[in-house]
């Protein structure tokens, strides 16, 4: 194996593996969330704490614009690198704190207050660790191999959360109260043990003097001002990308088990299923995939298909469902690896951390954190209006991409 070779498969373990850790512990929230929501968001009916629930969810999402600001200047004031030493520190400590929390029937009202305040740290974590591992990939590797890395990264993404998935239906099989905590003290662990395996392997590449005097906290803003046409399109990218996820992730989940009528561990079982589609397509199109100028077509290609999916789902037939979600799982697959390199690529060099973070960050968190409250909500009124709201917010990305 050649050196080169060594050298790419360093690159992706480390951004990888990053990923794998920062999407699982980032996503036990909204995968766990029938079973949290007995302990931390207690109501007289099931389906009113589901909507206390993904407020909650939804509120703790808006720090991630934030620090995506945060992360930005860092990244391009001193190289993407650098946001490695810190990121996913912010991600594990809250897992292992969270791990032990006081239930509401125990503290009351501080239980919710405090897993909300927890998870608002890890947001701030995420909104620079999940686009800045790409970034570090893309400088590292040559941008003939964009495409293929961010497919790959995508792919350990998914695993991530297809082992909180994993999780998650063991948990609802399992009679004990407080197994719960376990898969948030796996998470705390391991991404600190992965946080260590970085330190030893890459080395910090240092940004040129004239970059670093430059690059200041308010030139965030400024850099998303200068170019309001991309920052708009690559802002809907993202935001597209964040309601596909919560909407298979953390939506669907529920969507089963309180309107179709399935137990807690058939609904993981699917999505489980559509996770593995996805890390299938997430490296299959980076290797598909020769320019990002196809882009737009996997747009089109979804505001038709996704929400057909969906409405294949109200038949109410397990096989139907099983392959249903696989099928959207791999578009999501699709979706990542390309919509990364997309909204990066929309920035210069020198402004990719600032420009590509805080948009990415913030139409994730706008739409993506709303998502599972808002799909829930339009359920309750009408079965069929999820879908139609999918396609409809498809349908707008698409426009604005001419």
């Amino acid at each position: 194996m050649t050196k080169q070779s060594l050298n790419a498969i360093k690159i992706l373990s480390i951004t990888g593996l990053g990923n794998l850790s920062e999407l699982y512990n980032f996503t036990l929230f909204a995968v766990l969330m029938p079973i949290l929501v007995v302990n931390f968001f207690p109501h007289n009916t099931y389906e009113t704490s589901i909507i206390i629930g993904y407020a909650a969810f939804a509120a703790s999402f808006m720090i991630a614009p934030l620090g995506s600001i945060f992360w930005g200047y860092i990244g391009d004031k001193f190289g993407s690198s650098r946001i490695f030493k810190f990121s996913l520190l912010l991600m594990s400590l809250p897992s292992l704190i969270i791990s032990t929390l006081p239930t509401y029937e125990e503290v009351g009202a501080l239980a919710p207050i405090l897993l909300i305040s927890l998870r608002m740290l890890q947001s701030f974590s995420a909104s620079g660790e999940i686009l800045s591992s790409k970034i570090y990939a893309f400088d590292s590797l040559g941008s003939k191999n964009n495409l293929l890395a961010s497919g790959i990264i995508s792919s350990f993404g998914a695993i991530g959360v297809l082992l909180s998935m994993y999780f998650g239906g063991y948990i609802s099989a399992s009679s004990n109260p407080n197994l719960w905590r376990l898969p948030f003290l796996i998470g705390g662990i391991s991404t600190i043990l992965i946080l260590l395996f970085r330190i030893v392997l890459y080395k910090s590449k240092e940004m040129p003097t004239t970059q670093k005097n430059t690059v200041t906290m308010s030139s965030v803003f400024k850099v998303i001002i200068e170019d309001p046409k991309v920052s708009l399109k690559t802002f809907m990218v993202s935001a597209l990308l964040g309601v596909l996820s919560y909407f298979m992730h953390g939506f669907i989940v529920s969507f089963q088990f309180s309107h179709l009528g399935y137990d807690l561990n058939f609904a993981y079982y699917t999505i489980k299923l559509g996770l593995f589609s996805t890390c299938i397509f997430a490296v299959l199109s980076g290797i598909y995939f020769k320019n990002i100028e196809e882009f737009k077509k996997t747009i089109l290609i979804t505001s038709i298909v996704f929400p057909l999916l969906y409405l294949l789902l109200l038949l109410k037939d397990p096989l139907i469902a099983s392959i249903t979600i696989f099928c959207m799982g791999g578009l999501l697959g699709v979706f990542a690896t390309l919509s990364g390199v997309y909204v990066i690529k929309s920035f210069s060099h020198e402004k990719r951390c600032r420009g590509a973070l805080l948009v990415n960050a913030s139409g994730i968190a706008i739409f993506g954190g709303l998502t599972p409250l808002a799909m829930t909500f339009s359920a309750n009124i009408n079965l069929i209006l999820p879908g139609v709201l999918l396609m409809l917010f498809i349908a707008i990305t698409y426009k604005l991409l001419d």
